[in-house]
C-alpha cells in the first residue's frame, strides 16, 4: 500500500530545547532544595504523576505540568513555589529552534503531504512553528483534540482529518511512549527518530524503522518500493 501522508511530531523530533529545559528545571529544583536524589530521579517521579494526569480527564499541557509538579513536591515533602520554575521552563519552550537536519531535510519534503501531530498546547505550537518557518498542510494538537498521544483518539482524529487509513500514513517521532506506542496502537507504521541512541524501554514495541536523524527518515521515504509518497 502506497503511503500518502507523513504524521510528524514537533518537540524533540523537529525542535530542540524543550527536553533540555525540563532537565535544567529538574536540576535547579534538586539543587535549590538540597534533595538527596539526582535530577533524573526527580524527573522519574514528576513524569509518573504527569503521565497519570494525561490519561485522565483532559487538561492542557501547562496545567498538567503545574499539577504534576505540585504532586511531586507533595510526595517528596518539598515546600516551594512551582510557578517560577515552570515560567522559566516555558520561556525556553517558546525559544526552541530546529535541529540542524531539519533545515536540510524539511525543504526536500515539500512535495509530501505533512500533518503535524503533537502533544502541545495550541499557542505554544503555533508560535514555535511560525517562529521557525515550519509549514504543514494539516495541524493536529492535543489541545485541539483534547487527547494526548499515545491514546488512539488523537491518531484517529488525524486520520479522519487527512482522510486516510492507518496503512496510508507513516508517523515520525522521537518519543518511545507517545510516538512508538501511540502509532502502533493505531496500526500506523512508525519511524523512530532516536537522536540520542536510547535503548528501547521494557514493554515498548519495536518501531518499523529506527534512525538517528531526519536524513535517515528521508532515505526511507525516498525508497519508492517502500513509500510511494510522490
Amino acid at each position: 500500500m502506497s503511503k500518502k501522508v507523513l504524521f510528524i511530531d514537533a518537540f524533540g523530533t523537529l525542535l530542540k530545547g524543550s527536553i533540555e529545559a525540563i532537565a535544567d528545571t529538574c536540576k535547579e529544583i534538586v539543587e535549590n532544595n538540597s534533595l538527596s536524589m539526582t535530577p533524573k530521579e526527580f524527573l522519574i517521579v514528576w513524569d509518573r504523576h504527569y503521565k497519570e494526569l494525561l490519561g485522565g480527564e483532559f487538561i492542557t499541557l501547562w496545567r498538567a505540568n503545574e499539577v504534576s509538579l505540585k504532586m511531586t513536591y507533595e510526595e517528596l515533602g518539598i515546600e516551594d513555589e512551582t510557578d517560577s520554575y515552570l515560567n522559566e521552563m516555558y520561556k525556553s519552550w517558546y525559544s526552541v529552534t530546529p535541529y540542524d537536519d531539519v533545515k536540510e531535510v524539511f525543504p526536500k519534503l515539500s512535495s509530501i503531504t505533512k500533518c503535524m501531530l503533537s502533544n502541545a498546547d495550541d499557542h505554544l505550537l503555533d508560535v514555535a512553528l511560525k517562529k521557525n518557518d515550519l509549514h504543514f498542510e494539516y495541524y493536529v494538537s492535543s489541545e485541539r483534540v483534547r487527547a494526548y498521544k499515545p491514546y488512539p483518539k488523537i491518531f484517529q482524529f488525524a486520520l479522519d482529518e487527512v482522510g486516510c487509513r492507518p496503512d496510508e500514513v507513516v508517523h515520525v517521532g522521537d518519543s518511545q511512549t507517545s510516538d512508538i506506542v501511540g502509532a502502533k496502537r493505531a496500526g500506523i507504521p512508525v519511524i523512530w527518530i532516536n537522536r540520542y541512541e536510547e535503548e528501547l524501554m521494557d514493554g515498548i514495541p519495536t518501531p518499523d524503522y529506527e534512525v538517528q536523524s531526519l536524513h535517515g527518515m528521508l532515505e526511507i521515504v525516498s525508497r519508492e518500493e517502500h513509500f510511494s509518497l510522490w
